[in-house]
Parts: structure tokens; C-alpha cells; sequence
């Protein structure tokens, strides 16, 4: 599909990976619910992650999630898709982390 793609980005501390990114800090503190050029990715404890830079798209969302073959199936009835969430266990598994580690994600 054209236009309809995203990169789904989970932010987690290196050092402590229970501190991750928190959508509900970000819109609080950046006074926005869209996140764009000069934004600051805020964390669970309140602490900046990360600050968009740069950003030629002008604004991306916090709000929706990253797919699964299970919301795949309820918005699309497809079942055959290789999700966000699918991409994400294996790598966050290298990590100690597993299903229940997927936090909020940002919509790039």
C-alpha cells in the first residue's frame, strides 16, 4: 500500500529497560499529542529520552500502536501479515525482554 506505511520505534534506557518511553509524559510535557520536529521523548519517570531533530513529514503519532496479526485481523481479516509487534519479540528477546515489554510505541 502507498502512503500507508510507518517505522514503528520503541525507546527504552539501556541501562534500566524498565524506564521506557511513556506517551502519556510526552503529550503532558510537550503541551501536544502529535510529535514533530523539537519534541521531546519523555520516559516513565519523567526523564528525556530523546528530541526529534529533524523532521520532514511534520507530525507523527503516539496514539496508535503498533499492528498485530490479531488487530490485523480484526481491522483488515487478514491473518497472514508480519507484524510491528512480530518484528519486535525477537529483537527485544536479545534483550532479556519479551511480549509484555512492548510499551507505547511512536508512528514515524
Amino acid at each position: 500500500m502507498e502512503r500507508q506505511q510507518a517505522v514503528d520505534l520503541l525507546c527504552y534506557n539501556a541501562e534500566d529497560t524498565a524506564e521506557r518511553y511513556n506517551a502519556t509524559n510526552t503529550f503532558k510535557l510537550n503541551k501536544m499529542i502529535y510529535i514533530g520536529k523539537g519534541a521531546v521523548l519523555w520516559s516513565v519517570k519523567a526523564r528525556k529520552m530523546m528530541t526529534v531533530i529533524d523532521d520532514t513529514c511534520g507530525q507523527h503519532d503516539t496514539l496508535a500502536g503498533c499492528c498485530s496479526i490479531e488487530i490485523d485481523k480484526v481491522r483488515y481479516d487478514v491473518t497472514n501479515t508480519q507484524s510491528c509487534q512480530a518484528n519486535f519479540e525477537p529483537e527485544l528477546k536479545k534483550y532479556g525482554m519479551g511480549e509484555k515489554d512492548i510499551a507505547a510505541n511512536i508512528n514515524f
